[in-house]
């Protein structure tokens, strides 16, 4: 199993096995103060192999800092990998996401991570929590 695609949004879900993502791929998250309550979606993109066909793994998503502890969100998903219909040598798609929110302390960089259920690290979404007044872009 390989996570090929992963990011924040501000919404999505699953509807007839494909992804549907609204406001994906964002870097950075503002609160004008913290503690912060912050949310989102984390959705993605699992490629599996024809020998994982049938399984139902559980996989474990958290909210984590720069050290990899985690700060205010871990929760586990079911990925069903129980397919109707395999084409031969097509790749085996599942897409899933995952609503969350967090209780942050302060501005941080943190990251979305998803393991597999043996603790191997499948993805990892690097993203920071900030205040809204950002420094202007280089000129």
């Amino acid at each position: 199993m390989r996570v090929t695609v992963a990011l924040l949004a501000n919404r999505a879900d699953v509807r007839d096995g494909l992804l549907h993502i609204e406001g994906g791929g964002w870097e950075f998250t503002t609160s004008p103060q913290y503690p912060a309550t912050i949310g989102g979606y984390f959705a993605g993109i699992v490629e599996i192999d024809p020998g994982e066909l049938g399984t139902t793994p559980a996989l474990t998503v958290a909210v984590v800092d720069g050290d990899g502890r985690v700060v205010g969100f871990e929760g586990s998903m079911i990925l069903s990998l129980i397919r109707e219909r395999v084409i031969a040598g097509a790749p085996m798609r599942v897409p899933f996401v995952v609503p969350f929110t967090a209780a942050i302390p302060a501005p941080m960089s943190l990251a979305l991570r998803v393991t597999a259920g043996d603790g191997s690290l499948l993805a990892s979404v690097p993203f920071v929590a900030t205040t809204p007044d950002l420094p202007a872009p280089p000129t």
